[in-house]
């Protein structure tokens, strides 16, 4: 295999492909109707589960977070933990992440943690995490 085949399948198994994400607003719609949301001072998470299928992820990012880099730069971050975080749900769900305006200045990594810290009840736990660790 040639490095650019290598480099294409790397990208492709670490990508964020259509099946992953909630794109139709009666999706999103859904979601907010139905599901359980649990809330952070950063970010407001909506989860529905599904019988079967592919966990999803929807953001909803207003200009009220910042500016378009801003904007895009909390949207990558959530896209990426949500990327690595998939595997481990304990069943699918459909999740819609909505920022809140003081998320704009965290960094990535504490962005990370907030978005863990409101999918933990649904994650399966990590090599040497207790069910104790999970709750608290």
């Amino acid at each position: 295999m040639s490095k650019a085949e290598k480099a294409l399948a790397a990208s492709e198994s670490q990508g964020f492909p259509r099946a992953y994400r909630i794109t139709r607003k009666a999706d999103y719609d859904a979601v907010f109707r139905g599901g359980r949301k649990r809330v952070s001072p950063y970010l407001v998470c909506y989860l529905l589960q599904k019988p079967e299928g592919n966990s999803r992820l929807g953001l909803a990012v207003s200009r009220k977070v910042g500016p378009a880099v801003i904007r895009n730069r909390v949207k990558r971050c959530l896209r990426e933990c949500f990327r690595r975080l998939r595997p481990g749900l304990t069943v699918p769900l459909d999740i819609v992440v909505v920022a809140r305006p003081a998320c704009a200045g965290l960094s990535n990594a504490a962005l990370t943690r907030d978005f863990e810290k409101l999918l933990r009840p649904w994650r399966e736990a990590p090599q040497g995490e207790s069910e104790a660790d999970k709750r608290g």
